[in-house]
């Protein structure tokens, strides 16, 4: 003991004594510390903490067409591999009872989601068996959130009437302010299953028996299925559930991301490691007479070792310290800027785990980045470092291999985590805001629903939405005004079942689909889309008159190659039956979101014709957008008072919000793909820079000899070239074996895309002939007789 803390005394102040040295090897091992831990926070909470739920681990989730809250009793008595069954089906509702009316979350649950989840209310009860029968009272129970913004807390809330849509129900209890990760939990109100629903798009929650495997399950699920697909509930759908754990079901949509991220902060930290030893080596080179000395004077290899691996720790030790403090920077950061919902993100934190595993990591760096210096340094012979200290003649011959081989490895890693940055770069370019397909500039979105109950009638649902339209209209700086059910970059649409001649080409049912949007006949215009031939609709295309449709370019490719759409026919299902429309016109491809552009088959019905309670308004205006948001909704207000208006924002708001993921996917692997290269380049520099400085005494002799410039240089720079072409040889090999793993993350770009793959080379070499630069043209300015003389 007493002699490692004389090492640990000696080893700080040695470190001391170099503070630049000190100073890069700790900010290095601190931001690939840092990253590592932050990462791993997210890792942790989303991907490995067990759920809030009892025996969470046999808790699974069943979705599928095969579902529904009409079959969802018949499941529970057929399935023998599960203890319980709860149904959840997600909806929405009209909350008319505040001051605003306004369009909330729903959930329909099944009796047993209670005591299958262990949830307790927080105020009041949850529903009971009494609750399901045929001819129960109407009950609701509300989110702790609801309650407290549109109910003002008030604890004599439960027993009052709830007023959604045209019905009022019983409020009869408030959840808790926690009720788990899973996303349908979190709706505003639950309501009680009825008995005789039928609602698609329904999800189990069970619990599997004692002993069965997730694979058993998924067969006897397939069964079930099958047996049922046969009968009139589920005609139509495919025969097939999807069962998984609620865990994955949970964190899958983001588990590669946070995966890709991981191993990203991973390669930033061995690029960091490789960086510090590389420093460490050219630091121990200039040591090697105390090395030999201690050595003579009776310390043994392994007390040399120690010695050497303590400094390592301390390194570690305050690169660990600083990282910590990155890395809860990094965590308030990116949670601030994460463009999207991630399931317990905000569970992660600098915890008791995250602590474990950043003393884990350091210990790992450490050694990584402090045996291979330390084991070589030990070596030392007094008589050759003797010899070499007076003649000034560089490290030897093993230990420039080991650093070279340092250089090759970094340069490798770096040029693999460059070309995943630029194939999520790649990605977010094509799905580029700039080129959607129509003009976003001055345009206002207002995203209304007309409620249930005061248009009863469907037919009166076109005159109600021209009615708005028309209110709108008269708005000063407003200049027109479209309507149509679904903007296309917003993710949502109709999939409507399509029919060419007897055949059906599309539907839900389908592995082909096509997009259908009904429209107001001025929403080309007002969107700046191009009319490629026929007609878009017009004030003759009323509810009485011939179904028509527009395609755009993608669909007229798909279903009708080489021919113009225009006076084609196709079928669609209207009212539960198969109608007839012509195509009368085609428009260019628009962008749909999640996809490259032009990639979509979509169709265009006119509003009138399909008309639709809800509906996205599309303002074209003079000026700034947001300067007419308040007449707008006050205009929409005072034309129906129980117009639901769910949200007002610009185009470019939305636009840019669609790409929020790839974005932010490309900024931020592009700043770890950054931080590697400035490493690499660091490392590559101080390499060959160091061996220039240890090459003075060569240098004067080939000048004076009569060298010219341009040899020197490109002697120096070819050294280093070298490595980097070596460095990218085994990068190129990595990146094609790694970056499959991103192919979940990219549209529109293979994983071995030929141009990033060129490009991101291209920019490795460029960042290395630069750095070699430096160094090689400072070897060209020697002066022959300074540098014998020195020697």
């Amino acid at each position: 003991m007493d002699a490692l803390i004389q090492d640990l005394r000696y080893a700080a102040r040695s470190l001391l004594k170099r503070p630049g040295f000190t100073a890069v090897a700790v900010l290095t091992l601190a931001l690939g510390i840092g990253a590592n831990t932050a990462i791993f926070s997210a890792v942790e909470a989303v991907l490995l903490r067990p759920l809030p739920y009892p025996d969470a681990d046999q808790l699974v989730l069943l979705r599928g067409q095969a579902l529904s809250t009409g079959t969802f009793r018949e499941w529970q008595r057929e399935a023998s591999s599960y203890d319980r069954f709860a149904a959840v089906s997600t909806g929405q509702e009209q909350f008319t009872g505040g001051p605003v009316p306004q369009r909330i979350s729903s959930l329909i649950v099944s009796e047993e989601i209670g005591p299958e989840l262990g949830l307790r209310p927080e105020l009041g009860r949850l529903f009971g068996p009494d609750d399901f029968r045929a001819g129960a009272g109407v009950v609701a129970v509300v989110s702790d959130r609801f309650w407290r913004e549109n109910l003002g807390a008030a604890r004599d809330a439960v027993g009052r009437p709830l007023a959604l849509g045209d019905r009022v129900y019983t409020l009869v209890g408030v959840l808790p302010a926690d009720v788990g990760p899973l996303p349908s939990l979190q709706a505003a109100v639950w309501l009680p299953l009825s008995p005789g629903a039928r609602s698609q798009g329904t999800g189990i929650v069970a619990r599997l028996k004692r002993g069965v495997a997730l694979r058993a399950a998924r067969a006897e699920a397939a069964m079930i299925a099958h047996r049922l697909s046969a009968s009139s509930r589920v005609q139509g759908s495919e025969p097939s559930v999807q069962v998984e754990s609620l865990r994955d079901s949970i964190a899958g949509p983001w588990r590669r991301t946070l995966l890709v991220l991981a191993g990203a902060v991973a390669l930033v930290l061995l690029i960091g490691c490789v960086n510090v030893a590389n420093l460490l080596l050219a630091r121990s080179a200039e040591r090697r007479r105390e090395f030999a000395l201690r050595s003579a004077l009776g310390a043994s290899r392994g007390r040399i070792v120690l010695q050497l691996f303590v400094e390592s720790l301390l390194l570690a030790a305050a690169g660990a310290i600083c990282g910590l403090a990155l890395a809860w920077w990094a965590l308030r950061a990116g949670l601030a800027l994460l463009p999207y919902a991630v399931p317990r993100i905000g569970e992660a934190g600098i915890d008791g785990p995250a602590l474990a595993f950043t003393l884990a990591l350091s210990l790992v760096a450490a050694v990584g980045f402090g045996l291979a210096p330390a084991l070589g340094s030990s070596k030392a012979d007094l008589g050759e470092a003797l010899k070499e200290g007076s003649r000034g003649l560089m490290a030897g011959r093993r230990q420039r291999r080991l650093r070279s081989a340092l250089v090759v490895a970094e340069v490798a890693l770096a040029l693999v985590m460059l070309v995943g940055a630029g194939l999520l770069i790649r990605t977010y370019l094509i799905l580029n805001p700039s080129d959607a397909g129509f003009d976003a500039r001055n345009k206002l979105v207002v995203r209304v629903a007309l409620p249930g109950g005061h248009v009863a009638d469907p037919s009166r649902l076109a005159d109600e939405l021209d009615g708005l339209v028309t209110r709108v209209s008269a708005v000063p700086g407003v200049r027109a005004v479209a309507a149509v059910t679904d903007l296309p970059f917003t993710g949502n649409a109709l999939v409507p079942d399509v029919w060419i001649g007897d055949r059906q080409v599309a539907g839900r049912a389908l592995a082909s689909w096509v997009l259908g949007r009904g429209a107001t006949p001025n929403y080309l215009s007002v969107m700046g889309m191009s009319l490629v031939s026929g007609r878009a609709f017009g004030a003759s295309d009323g509810a009485a008159a011939p179904r028509v449709v527009v395609v755009n370019q993608s669909m007229a490719r798909h279903y009708w190659p080489g021919a113009n759409p225009v006076g084609q026919r196709l079928g669609l299902a209207e009212g539960g039956e198969r109608v007839d429309a012509a195509v009368i016109g085609m428009v260019n491809d628009e962008r749909v979101s999640g996809e490259e552009s032009g990639s979509v088959p979509e169709l265009y019905v006119p509003l009138s014709q399909f008309p639709s309670a809800h509906a996205d308004l599309v303002v074209q205006t003079d000026g700034s957008p947001l300067g007419v948001a308040a007449p707008v909704r006050f205009a929409l207000r005072a034309a129906e008072r129980d117009v639901l208006i769910n949200d007002v924002t610009t185009m470019g708001r939305l636009l840019f919000d669609s790409v929020a993921s790839p974005r932010f996917n490309a900024l931020l692997l592009g700043a770890l793909a950054a931080l590697a290269l400035t490493l690499a380049v660091v490392g590559l520099y101080g390499v060959v820079s160091y061996s220039m400085s240890q090459r003075v005494h060569e240098m004067g002799i080939r000048i004076a000899l009569g060298a010219r410039p341009g040899r020197i240089l490109w002697l120096v720079m070819g050294e280093g070239a070298r490595l980097v072409l070596l460095g990218a040889a085994l990068g190129v090999a990595g990146a094609l074996g790694l970056t499959r793993t991103l192919k979940g993350l990219l549209v529109g770009v293979p994983p071995t895309d030929p141009v990033t793959f060129a490009a991101m080379v291209a920019l490795m070499l460029l960042a290395a002939l630069v750095a070699c630069f430096v160094p090689a043209r400072r070897a060209t300015k020697v002066d022959p007789v300074v540098a014998l003389r020195y020697e």
